[in-house]
Formats: C-alpha cells, structure tokens, sequence
C-alpha cells in the first residue's frame, strides 16, 4: 500500500506539474498580443488624427472664405464712403473758389485808385494828391516803378499785388 499511495502522490504531483507548465503563457504569444493591441491603437490613432486634420482644413478654408467675403464687403463700403467724401471734398471746393473768386473781385474792385484815395488825399496829406501824381509821372512803367520803390509801410501792400498797375489806369497814365 506505501508503494500504491508513492504512485498515486507520483501521479498527481507529475499531473499538476504538467498542467502548471500547460498552464503558462508563452512569452512570444504575449508580446505579439501586444503588439497587435499597439498597432490596433496606433491605426485608431491615425485614423483619428486623419479625420481631425481634414476637420481643421474644411475649417480653415470656410473661415478663409468667410473672412474674404467680409474683407471684400470693407473694401466695397471703403471704397463707397471715399467717393462720398471725394464728392463732398470737390463740393466744398467749389464752395471755396466761388468764396475766393468774389473775394478776388472784391480786391479787384478796390484794386484801382479807388484803394489809393484814403492816403492820397486832395490835400496831400499823408502822401502826394492825384495832381501831384500826375504831375510826377506820365506812364504807367514810371508810376508803377516808382511806388514799388516807395520805403513807406504803408506801400507794401500795394507792392505785392497787381493793384499799382489798375490804379495807373485809373488815373489814365499810358
């Protein structure tokens, strides 16, 4: 009976022997699962990576787009409140030379001996008569040369302006 109870413990110690080294994962049937589960997760991951690429591109080109339609509609109002203002700016020109022409006329009109008469007075006081003047000069190149040579001040004004040359005429210097 000792050597049948050796066997039966031999047996069932070989057996579980046999079942615990049955039992066991082979280390390459391991790492190949691996491997498999990281290519799974790495396609997954392209994929992913693909699809979120070709989001952000579809957004890109529309966010593109809308930006260049709203730029275009800028440019068109730009270009709408320029001629506005070019129109009102040509407007208030127009204003500003008729101002400036009836000014002109105005000077023009007092550009004569009209303008001289508040110094040249018939007396002679503060500056020579009419008479005196006539006496003095009898062109037009004298009178004009002479008051342009005039120290006074009070000639400066007449000096820049064309009225010396009106007021020889109206004194009807040749």
């Amino acid at each position: 009976m000792r050597k049948l109870l050796v066997l039966v413990l031999s047996l069932v110690l070989g057996l579980s022997f046999a079942l615990t080294i049955g039992c066991q994962k082979k280390p390459g049937e391991e790492q190949n699962k691996a491997d498999e589960k990281a290519a799974e997760v790495k396609n997954t991951a392209d994929e992913k990576a693909a699809e979120l690429k070709n989001t952000a591109d579809e957004k890109a080109t529309e966010v593109k787009n809308t930006a260049d339609e709203k730029a275009t509609a800028v440019q068109d109002r730009a270009d709408e409140k320029a001629a506005e203002v070019n129109a009102k700016a040509d407007e208030k020109a127009a204003e500003v030379n008729a101002k400036a022409a009836e000014k002109a006329a105005e000077v023009n009109a007092d550009a004569g001996w009209a303008s001289c008469k508040g110094c040249h007075t018939d007396e002679g006081k503060p500056a020579p008569s009419k008479a005196e003047l006539l006496k003095r000069f009898n062109t037009k190149k004298e009178f004009i040369a002479a008051a342009k040579r005039s120290k006074n001040p009070m000639m400066s004004k007449f000096k820049k302006h064309d009225m010396l040359r009106q007021a020889a005429e109206d004194l009807g210097l040749k």
